[in-house]
């Protein structure tokens, strides 16, 4: 059985023009296949899976010597597996099978020298094995897709093209904005109103569990850039694992190709977090330490629902996702599966691209983000100790925001903590076309935030001890009269802005603050508010006192109600089917 095609240009690493039939190395030149497309990450496919013999299959015309080596993950020594010299007159393939290293923490990848001028046939390049599959695999891709037509028509298109003579990948698109109007015999089309991720890809979940056939599902985002192997290594990997694990492809960044942004994250919900922890982030795949880190094995709570795969007994045993409209959705699902067993694997070699999120940073979504993170740590642990450690991360994210007039980023804050404590009801309300437009207006109360299109940028402040003193002394300038604080001063690091602004020169606070934020590539002014100020600070001191008191009452509301909230039938009622 074919495990992963080959692209021996590493073409969609580079650019979107797609993979090229044929490849020419000129004598002498090499390619090396130690990248993140092309190797056999040995280390997990010893653990996870029941294969335990491999075969390289390259398809050539001319002289070539051929290498497949082993690199250790600790030792960060390379060991010579196969050595070959090939000749072939004409095109055709040629494979070289070898057995895998018993309990190795290592990667496999190939070296191939041109003796003669050589061309490769680009399409016939793959990893296969020998060895009999586990089970049988059909998988449901599921696409939910929100005014998306230029993305989700383009990976349609590439998908259907490449799955044309496959019977085991059904395709599912749900629409939520009800406009792509599809009619195509291989797709299972449904539109719907706008309840937001969580609810399109539920309704995806709905309409392929009706196909008793189908043993697997994949979620997948709509607003992605798709290599259709992707697909099929994850149905190999399906087809092979001794476990029934979830998988979940890595995050390749849309802007940087050769890079990798996210594979998996931790979201404890023993802990303080607010905002979960990438296992790995922002790497480039041009490193071999890079590939060193990606090939060792890890443990994550979730994987991002840009490419998720899990089985129907998943469903079975953990039930329907949360409506939680966006935002947390996956964390929760990813959570609730670790909990009943079964651990999600983000496997190296499948992913997809993807805009990072800093480029998402609008107020609705942090709002979601808060929310949901809120009622997931009380649907899985909330003891005191949880309870006051997020209730000072929850207050430090309030304060912080305060202190650098970002008052609607406060209120956000404010207003999710608000939310989360009307109980489970709040789901059933909010997360609906309607009650999601109501959130939307309801937003941004305070116009003291602004940003123009200017892309310069500002030197970095010089740090002060008296600055940070007197800042934090005066809440930032909030209890000082404005005559005595400066007009405005600027700074340059979106990352570290909050810092910068409360430790450095100039030491008195300024009523106007401007920054540059190099990720969206504009300037943002921010103008102090007494009023918002007074008004934020003695209503979040009421609101998390309130919460104090009623919070453990609160999750046994939410814990009591998860059953409901993910049952097929709550949703068929949810979403009037």
């Amino acid at each position: 059985m074919k495990l992963a095609n080959i692209d021996l240009q590493n073409s969609m690493y580079q650019s979107d023009s797609g993979i090229p039939q044929t490849v020419e190395l000129s004598q002498n030149n090499t390619i090396s296949g130690d990248t993140f497309h092309n190797a056999f990450f040995e280390s997990y496919w010893n653990k996870y899976s029941s294969v335990k013999e491999v075969s390289l299959t390259i398809s050539f015309q001319g002289e070539i010597d051929l290498q497949i080596l082993r690199r250790d993950l600790r030792t960060k020594q390379e060991e010579l597996v196969i050595s070959q010299s090939l000749l072939n007159q004409e095109l055709k393939s040629r494979s070289i099978s070898f057995k895998l290293a018993e309990k190795s923490e290592s990667r496999i990848f190939f070296r191939i020298k041109a003796l003669t001028e050589t061309v490769f046939d680009n399409r016939n390049c793959c990893w296969s094995t020998s060895n009999p599959p586990q089970r049988s695999i059909s998988l449901a891709v599921i696409m939910c897709t929100f005014n998306k037509q230029n993305y989700i028509l383009k990976n349609l298109n590439r998908l259907l093209e490449e799955t044309h003579n496959r019977n085991d990948v059904s395709i599912f698109v749900i629409d939520n904005a009800s406009n792509l109007n599809l009619d195509i015999q291989r797709v299972t089309y449904v539109p719907q109103g706008n309840f937001g991720g969580a609810g399109g890809f539920t309704r995806g979940l709905i309409e392929a569990k009706k196909n008793k056939k189908i043993t697997n599902f994949l979620f997948m985002d709509d607003d992605i850039d798709l290599d259709p192997d992707m697909i099929f290594r994850t149905i190999a990997w399906l087809a092979y694992q001794i476990d029934d694990n979830p998988i979940a492809g890595a995050m390749l960044n849309i802007k940087k190709r050769n890079s990798i942004w996210e594979q998996g994250a931790i979201f404890a919900t023993d802990s303080e977090m607010l905002s979960p922890t990438p296992v790995t982030f922002d790497l480039s795949l041009d490193k071999k330490s890079s590939l060193d880190k990606i090939s060792e094995q890890k443990e994550i709570d979730y994987g991002g629902w840009w490419y998720f795969s899990f089985s129907r007994e998943h469903v079975d045993k953990a039930g329907l996702p949360l409506p939680f409209f966006i935002r947390g959705d996956d964390k929760e699902f990813g959570v609730r599966l670790k909990k009943i067993g079964h651990n999600t694997l983000p496997l190296p070699g499948i992913g997809v691209w993807h805009e990072p999120f800093t480029t998402k940073t609008s107020s609705w979504l942090l709002y979601y983000d808060l929310r949901n993170s809120l009622i997931i740590h009380m649907l899985y642990k909330w003891d005191k100790t949880v309870q006051l450690r997020i209730i000072k991360e929850l207050t430090k994210c309030f304060i912080s925001d305060l202190l650098v007039y970002k008052y609607n980023n406060a209120n956000n804050t404010l207003l999710s903590i608000i939310k989360a404590m009307k109980g489970p009801d709040l789901l059933k309300e909010e997360s609906t076309p309607t009650g999601h437009k109501e959130i939307f207006n309801s937003l941004d109360p305070f116009s003291n935030g602004s940003f123009t299109e200017e892309t310069n940028e500002f030197q970095r402040p010089i740090k002060s001890r008296l600055a940070t003193f007197i800042k934090f002394l005066t809440w930032n300038g909030h209890l000082l009269p404005s005559a005595l604080m400066k007009t405005s001063v600027q700074y340059g690091n979106y990352q570290r802005f909050k810092t910068e602004i409360l430790t450095s020169q100039p030491l008195l606070p300024a009523k106007q603050i401007i920054y540059f934020d190099r990720n969206h590539q504009k300037t943002f002014k921010y103008s102090i508010s007494y009023l918002a100020f007074a008004k934020l600070l003695s209503l979040y001191s009421i609101v998390i006192l309130k919460f104090l008191v009623t919070s453990p009452t609160l999750a046994r509301r939410w814990r009591k109600s998860n059953k409901l909230l993910t049952s097929e039938e709550f949703w068929e009622s949810y979403l009037k089917i």
